[in-house]
């Protein structure tokens, strides 16, 4: 059974690696479908982006952009959205995402597709393996992306209180934006249910470096159950203690799913023999050495043999 799943992983990546270019382009033209999608949903007000024809021709667009680009174009969108329903809303939401980016995406492109995806999978059932994704495959800095992208789902799900605020003369326009932006603190700061996800997320992501880290067999898989394990004792002291409303069920499942998840994501990327482990001393001028080698699991792919009738 193993040999054979281990065959059906060779063969994937041989054909992965050959038409490597083709399947990120195709998946990169997906995700950003489903964010443009995701921000019709959320936002909805400017009704010519919320047209389908219109979503995949600007997804085909962006897929051919560098991810920077892609990350920019989108806010853009999000203030356009904004600003069919209220100037003052878009004024401060474009000033922070203007900010967010130069202070960050423009430095860390690759990172801020976090900020993309955690708004995304929040509605998914996928969202608990983001810290843990993160952690196993990036460095704890991937924290400050995925708190961007918390505040952000959160301010979503307010933003019609925000516009509320909008007034028609133009006059009160400074006390409308003093006003709004108030509103946006005091929704930042005293939501204890998102404050709450951030913090247990950090704590996931730093946890998962750790432990993903130690010199001991099978530790990846190790690290994903265990930090899944903690995930949900987490969610559920906080949902007992702050009142937070959760469903304890969907919390359990949810983290078991992304834990399921993960473990196919990292069954793909590297499986290791942990039975020829080897280790190695030696030293030079310097330095004494201790080395742990693990080779990775090789299998050749069964070749094809064709019979000829006659």
């Amino acid at each position: 059974m193993l040999t054979k799943l281990l065959e059906i992983r060779e063969i994937l990546i041989i054909y992965f690696k050959r038409f490597e270019k083709q399947i990120l382009t195709f998946l990169k033209f997906i995700l950003i479908l489903m964010i443009l999608t995701k921000m019709n949903e959320a936002l909805g007000y400017a009704t010519v982006l919320n047209r389908g024809l219109v979503n995949i021709a600007l997804s085909i667009v962006l897929t051919l952009l560098p991810g920077k680009w892609v990350i920019f174009i989108l806010g853009l969108l999000v203030t356009t959205h904004i600003a069919f329903a209220s100037i003052e809303a878009a004024l401060i939401v474009g000033v922070l995402l203007i900010a967010l980016y130069f202070m960050y995406i423009s430095l860390f492109p690759k990172m801020g597709y976090f900020i993309l995806a955690v708004p995304l999978l929040f509605s998914s059932n996928l969202i608990y393996g983001v810290p843990i994704f993160a952690g196993l495959f990036f460095t704890p800095i991937t924290i400050i992306p995925i708190t961007f992208g918390i505040i952000m789902h959160y301010f979503a799900l307010s933003i019609d209180s925000i516009i509320r605020l909008h007034s028609d003369d133009w006059v009160e326009m400074p006390s409308v934006i003093m006003a709004m932006y108030k509103e946006i603190v005091n929704t930042v700061f005293s939501d204890r249910e998102m404050l709450f996800t951030i913090i247990v997320f950090a704590i996931i992501v730093v946890a998962t470096y750790i432990i993903s880290r130690l010199s001991i067999n099978y530790v990846w898989y190790i690290t994903i159950g265990a930090v899944s394990l903690l995930n949900i004792i987490l969610f559920i002291i906080g949902n007992l203690t702050l009142n937070l409303n959760l469903s304890v069920g969907g919390i359990i499942w949810r983290s078991i799913l992304a834990a399921f998840i993960l473990v196919i994501i990292q069954f793909f990327k590297c499986i290791i023999d942990y039975n020829r482990t080897e280790k190695i001393q030696y030293e030079d001028d310097d330095y004494y050495y201790y080395v742990k080698a693990i080779p990775k699991i090789k299998i050749s792919t069964p070749e094809r043999k064709i019979k000829r009738i006659k």
